[in-house]
């Protein structure tokens, strides 16, 4: 499959040709332009302008400039913008308020590291696009997650991209009442942030940028809900895996959830035979084996034909962490602890323990007598999100906790373990401020010890 850059790119005209920004005859930007703007490769721009010629939207010819081909009415084109926006009109403020939780800590983060290099060309883009037009909004805010040093944080970025496609684009269509002067004055903003070095107004300018695009799009949907029905509505979805089976890492996270989270199965005990849990996860037989091998490589399965699946303690391998598979997996799930670690103040601010603090300690009681010290911020931090009412924060959740759940065999057969009792001694007498205090040092204590098992044996 291809990469989360030529999604972007391709997702990002295909649909600005089906709203009108483009017309028939226009031109798209060089290769050259979007290599920049995008921090992608050429290759990576040009796979995407050839699809888009496959599909239609485009003419490209060598030499030339990318001409626009594709042709529909101007009522056709206004009725695909109404519909996107309205279809995904729901997800919007949920999606935004996630992201205030888990994405500005790490573009903060990211602002902080900008060189003097990274903010001569965000002040080059700015002026380039002084007049409102494309990327700016993009181009800062990806320059920061970028700096942020983590794929995962930038897949996610992406992601929100794709969903929202650039709402400020809808300045051509909403009316006089929004005027692209602003937008000029907020570019101005940038521009002379990044004239003087200054990382923290230019956050500013830029979180400033990213108010306007908001009531640039809710003062569209405002006038689109009066042209149009009600749209069924899009959630947001996010493919952290994107070019991996997803099914059996999904469902693998599931049963490393029962085994090394709810203790349902103690090592040596034999899981139930591959047809029923097919049947359970609701996935295809041939999934479940897949699931196995996965589960077998990890250290905390192991399967003997004519014996069955049985549970085993994982135990240190320095070849499984040779493993390109395992090596993935551990990569992503410490960018999902580092994404956490840096956004934790503000998840566990906004989520308040609203968690039954008996039934949490009772399941930490039972870890810590098998000796599942890391899985104790992972059920902590589980039970807070699923406490969000939040429908898109959750989402995004999953995918973590996925991540993080199928790296718990390699951090616990490490065997850097910490102790749990400050952490089940605060649920018990229901002391929350105290308990995030401790489960802020087990985050610390869990991450440290990701970010060894990284530097000893993957690096």
């Amino acid at each position: 499959m291809k990469n989360a850059r030529y999604t972007l790119i391709y997702k990002f005209f295909a649909t600005q040709i089906q709203f009108g920004y483009y017309k028939t005859g226009d031109f798209l930007p060089s290769i050259e332009d979007l290599c920049q703007i995008y921090h992608a490769s050429g290759r990576t721009v040009r796979s995407a302008y050839l699809q888009l010629q496959e599909d239609g939207y485009v003419s490209l010819s060598s030499g030339r400039r990318t001409t626009v081909v594709y042709q529909a009415t101007a009522e056709e084109c206004a009725r695909s913008r109404r519909s996107y926006y309205l279809a995904r009109m729901e997800a919007a403020p949920a999606l935004n308020e996630a992201m205030k939780l888990l994405l500005l800590p790490v573009m903060r983060n990211g602002c902080e590291r900008l060189t003097p290099q990274a903010m001569s060309e965000i002040r080059e883009m700015a002026a380039k696009l002084g007049d409102g037009d494309f990327y700016i909004s993009f181009f800062g805010g990806y320059a920061m997650v970028m700096a942020s040093e983590n794929q995962l944080a930038s897949a996610l970025f992406s992601e929100v991209v794709s969903f929202y496609q650039f709402p400020h684009v809808l300045l051509r269509f909403a009316g006089k009442e929004l005027e692209v002067r602003q937008f000029q004055e907020l570019s101005a903003r940038v521009i002379a942030a990044c004239d003087r070095n200054d990382c923290k107004a230019f956050y500013d300018a830029y979180m400033a940028i990213q108010t306007y695009m908001n009531d640039v799009l809710n003062h569209y949907l405002i006038l689109a809900k009066q042209l149009l029905p009600a749209q069924e509505q899009i959630p947001f979805t996010w493919n952290v895996y994107r070019d991996r089976p997803q099914l059996c890492y999904s469902v693998a996270a599931r049963i490393i959830k029962e085994i090394c989270i709810a203790c349902c199965y103690q090592p040596g005990d034999t899981l139930p035979h591959h047809a029923i849990l097919a049947e359970k996860y609701q996935v295809s037989y041939m999934t479940i084996r897949r699931t196995m091998e996965m589960l077998e490589s990890m250290g905390i399965v192991s399967v003997r034909h004519g014996v069955g699946t049985t549970v085993t303690e994982p135990q240190p391998d320095p070849a499984r962490y040779q493993n390109s598979a395992m090596r993935r997996i551990h990569t992503m799930a410490l960018e999902s602890m580092e994404l956490l670690r840096l956004a934790f103040d503000s998840v566990t601010a906004q989520l308040s323990a609203d968690v039954s603090a008996r039934d949490c300690a009772e399941i930490l009681r039972a870890q810590s007598k098998r000796g599942l010290t890391h899985s104790a911020f992972i059920t902590c931090m589980d039970l807070l999100f699923r406490g969000s009412t939040n429908l898109q924060l959750r989402n995004i959740w999953d995918r973590l906790f996925e991540l993080l759940l199928l790296d718990l065999p390699l951090l616990e057969a490490a065997g850097l373990h910490a102790a749990l009792d400050t952490l089940i001694h605060c649920l018990d007498i229901e002391d929350f401020p105290s308990f995030r205090i401790a489960l802020k040092e087990q985050m610390l204590q869990l991450y440290n010890a990701a970010k060894a098992i990284g530097e000893q044996f993957i690096s």
